[in-house]
């Protein structure tokens, strides 16, 4: 019974790693553009979009906690 319950947890644990991995490319996926050579973006929104997306590709290692999105960002 006991290892069935750790399988439960195990599964469970992959399915909400799934979803926020998912989230977190989606999210990486909408903001490519900012980082297209001639978007119209100023310097400093960009370095604010690198950061952002360097922080969603970190995100196992802050525990899950989804960085705040830039205000430029619709």
């Amino acid at each position: 019974m006991e290892d069935e319950n750790i399988l439960n947890i195990d599964i469970i644990n992959k399915k909400a790693f799934d979803f926020l991995r998912t989230k977190r490319n989606i999210i990486l996926n909408e903001t490519d553009k900012y980082l297209i050579s001639d978007y119209p973006i100023l310097p400093y929104q960009l370095n604010e979009i690198k950061n952002y997306r360097q922080l969603l590709r970190d995100l196992p290692l802050n525990n899950f906690q989804f960085p705040i999105k830039p205000n430029f960002i619709n």
